[in-house]
């Protein structure tokens, strides 16, 4: 979690709200859709959804943190 804070500049409540179905990683994509702070669903603060390139490090760190338990990234 916090290699791909680093790496992409993501605020933590993005990083909370980050769904498999956000990530693309055999094109190294990333989509930030949603934020969640204390329980609360919102839109990212630039108010709309993005997408951003993934550096090589964050993408194989996601690949070895996969899991399927949670629609979530970081459960």
């Amino acid at each position: 979690m916090i290699l791909v804070a680093l790496k992409m500049g993501l605020r933590l409540g993005a990083l909370i709200g980050l769904q498999w179905t956000d990530l693309d990683l055999q094109r190294g994509k990333l989509n930030v859709r949603l934020t969640i702070w204390c329980g609360v669903v919102w839109v990212p603060k630039s108010g709309w959804e993005r997408t951003m390139d993934l550096p090589a490090s964050a993408e194989e760190a996601l690949k070895a943190h996969c899991h399927l338990c949670d629609p979530y990234v970081f459960c």
